[in-house]
């Protein structure tokens, strides 16, 4: 009898015990707001009476100046584009598997249209594509056979100012 008081009084003593260490509901997700300790400290500093001036370089170039070679293409001279001029067009021969330069994804139309037409006036390449695939318009560049020639080109794009560039499977047409 003495024994079982004694289970009973150590089970009830662990058992509050127990219940002591939690925490309730009502502390548990409360927020504490933390008191703005910064206050508008102005820091004074000394004025500025360094002369740098006796400690300039001085430059002495000599030789001819160069002159600026024409590029009518800007940045993309490295990429030649065939003038379309009505005796020499470029015949379609047929569809493959290829690599475009993906450059933008959106899903309005008119944002994608103007991407398109920036990108047209700023790189000269006369194939760029805007793919509907639901419910996105992607705009692409380019048809390309060779993964590299499709990797230049997003190297460009990329110095620009379009970082999301990257190259892409795709089906390109394969003209003559």
């Amino acid at each position: 009898m003495k024994q079982n008081k004694i289970i009973i009084l150590l089970s009830v003593a662990f058992s509050l015990f127990l219940i002591s260490c939690a925490t309730s509901t009502a502390t548990r997700y409360k927020r504490e707001e933390k008191k703005e300790t910064s206050r508008n400290k102005t820091k004074v500093l000394p004025p500025e009476n360094f002369n740098i001036t006796p400690y300039r370089t001085k430059l002495n170039i000599k030789g001819n100046k160069v002159e600026k070679l024409n590029q009518p293409n800007g940045i993309w001279y490295e990429y030649k584009t065939k003038v379309d001029t009505g005796s020499n067009k470029l015949v379609f021969v047929r569809k493959t598997k290829g690599f475009r330069v993906q450059v933008y994804s959106t899903d309005n139309l008119s944002k994608a249209d103007s991407v398109k037409t920036i990108i047209y006036s700023k790189t000269n390449q006369k194939s760029v594509y805007i793919d509907f695939d639901p419910p996105f318009y992607k705009v692409k560049i380019g048809d390309f056979l060779n993964y590299n020639d499709a990797k230049n080109l997003s190297f460009k794009l990329h110095q620009i100012g379009y970082p999301q560039a990257r190259v892409v499977n795709d089906s390109v047409n394969v003209f003559k």
